[in-house]
């Protein structure tokens, strides 16, 4: 019984950090940078309020015949309900979460080169390709595709945050070659520029990515 109570209580403490974690994210992430610490110390305190509240509420629930299950079912219920409270509030980042989970995207992605000065270069390249949840995290969704040198440098700072993602690639030896990208994204398809600069300073280039989403890959 008493390994039944601890794995309980561990399951409980680990979902627990799953449901809130991401939360703290998004309230960092989509709060006024000049209002970011009211917020927090905000939800600190609604948040100490409603642990106040559970703990009367337990006492209420005991003191009327409730048995430990029953408070454990009690909660359950309730947490879902919250769950599917915070998805009604948040229904595009729900579905968007669901889809990178469940699914591996196909994408039609049309690569062009830019030069300075120069108008016209090589003819866009075109290619199909699946973009996994572990490429999004990563980065390598938005790498570079060209036949660059760059291809096969480190990317390094990778910063996924709401529909923008940020980094940089480092390449180290005698001909040193770094670049900065910033990809948008979309449900259904991104963009973005890799500003390459390969040689130390002596050759600049750009690698513009524009990727539409026409399928599931199987």
């Amino acid at each position: 019984m008493g390994l039944r109570i601890f794995v309980d209580l561990t399951a409980i403490a680990v979902s627990g950090g799953v449901f809130v974690v991401p939360l703290y994210a998004i309230i960092q992430q989509r709060s006024d940078e000049a209002a970011r610490a009211r917020t927090i110390a905000s939800m600190n305190i609604m948040n100490a309020l409603f642990m106040t509240g559970a703990a009367g509420v337990t006492a209420l629930l005991l003191a009327i015949g409730f048995r430990t299950p029953d408070l454990y079912l009690v909660l359950g219920i309730l947490s879902v309900g919250v769950a599917l409270y915070i998805c009604r509030l948040l229904p595009q980042d729900t579905l968007r979460m669901l889809a990178r989970i469940v699914l591996r995207l196909l994408y039609r992605v049309e690569v062009r080169i830019g030069l300075p000065n120069v108008q016209d270069t090589a003819a866009p390249m075109v290619l199909t390709r699946c973009i996994a949840t572990d490429d999004l995290e990563s980065g390598q969704a938005f790498f570079v595709l060209s036949d660059n040198p760059l291809k096969n440098c480190e990317l390094v700072d990778y910063q996924p945050t709401g529909d923008t993602a940020t980094y940089r690639i480092l390449c180290q030896g005698p001909n040193m070659g770094s670049a900065v990208a910033v990809f948008d994204t979309t449900d259904r398809s991104y963009h973005g520029t890799i500003n390459m600069n390969m040689g130390g300073k002596n050759m600049t280039m750009s690698e513009t990515q524009v990727g539409k989403r026409i399928g599931d890959c199987h």
